[in-house]
C-alpha cells in the first residue's frame, strides 16, 4: 500500500514538474502581437534572409501592422513583443534586412517617423563597409530608399571611383534615382551626358532617370 502511495506521489510530482516546465517554456516563447505570422517568425529568428523573405511575401493588408512593429524594433522598444531578440535585431546585418521596408513605409506615409536616423545609419554603414562587400551594396541601396540626400556627394564619388560591373557602382546609380532632392536628378543627367552611348552604364543611368521621374508627391512629401 505504501509502495502504491509512493508511486502515485511520484507520478503527481513528475506531472507537476512537466506542466511547470511547459508553462515556463510557453511564457518565454517569442511573439509579436498583431503582426503577420511570417514576419513574426522572422523577427523572432532575427535572421536576415528570413526577414527579407517575409517582407517579400507580405500582402498589402499587412503592410501597416508590419511597419508599426518594425518602427518599434528600430527604436529598440522592449514592449514590441515577448522574448524578442532585440540585441540581434539591432545588429547591422539585421537592420539592413528590415530597415528598407520601414523606410519605404515612412516615405509613403504608412507610419509617421523621422527618416534622419535611418539616413544617417545608411550613409555611415555604406562608408564604413569594406568596398565591394554585400554589406556596402545593401547600405548604398538603403541610402536611396531612405532618401538620404546628404549622401549624394558620396554616391557620385563612388560612381567615379568604381566601374561597371561593380555592384556598388551600379547600386550607387540606382540610389540616385530614389532620392527626391533635385541635385540627384542633376547628377544623373550629368552622368548620362558624360557617358559614351556604348558604355554599359547607359542603360542603368536611363533606368535611374526614369525611376527618378516617377517619384510622386507622396513619396517625396515633406518630412
Amino acid at each position: 500500500m505504501k509502495a502504491l502511495k509512493y508511486a502515485v506521489v511520484q507520478v503527481l510530482l513528475a506531472t507537476t514538474l512537466f506542466l511547470g516546465a511547459c508553462g515556463a517554456k510557453s511564457e518565454q516563447a517569442c511573439s509579436v502581437p498583431n503582426v503577420y505570422e511570417p514576419v513574426e517568425s522572422a523577427l523572432c529568428s532575427a535572421d536576415a534572409d528570413e526577414l527579407r523573405q517575409a517582407f517579400a511575401t507580405t500582402d498589402p493588408e499587412h503592410f501597416q501592422s508590419t511597419a508599426v512593429a518594425l518602427l518599434a524594433v528600430w527604436q529598440g522598444k522592449e514592449n514590441v513583443g515577448r522574448s524578442l531578440p532585440l540585441a540581434r535585431l539591432q545588429s547591422t546585418t539585421a537592420k539592413l534586412a528590415y530597415v528598407p521596408f520601414l523606410a519605404q513605409s515612412i516615405r509613403n506615409g504608412r507610419v509617421e517617423a523621422d527618416l534622419r536616423s535611418i539616413q544617417d545609419f545608411a550613409e555611415k554603414t555604406a562608408k564604413a563597409s569594406t568596398d565591394g562587400t554585400l554589406e556596402q551594396v545593401q547600405a548604398i541601396s538603403l541610402v536611396g530608399i531612405a532618401d538620404a540626400d546628404q549622401a549624394i556627394p558620396y554616391l557620385v564619388d563612388l560612381i567615379q571611383k568604381t566601374a561597371n560591373p561593380s555592384a556598388a557602382h551600379i547600386e550607387s546609380i540606382r540610389a540616385l534615382g530614389n532620392i527626391c532632392d533635385p541635385k540627384a536628378a542633376e547628377e544623373l543627367q550629368h552622368l548620362q551626358i558624360q557617358t559614351p552611348k556604348e558604355h554599359p552604364d547607359i542603360e542603368t543611368i536611363a533606368k535611374a532617370i526614369e525611376e527618378r521621374r516617377k517619384l510622386d508627391s507622396s513619396w517625396c512629401r515633406a518630412r
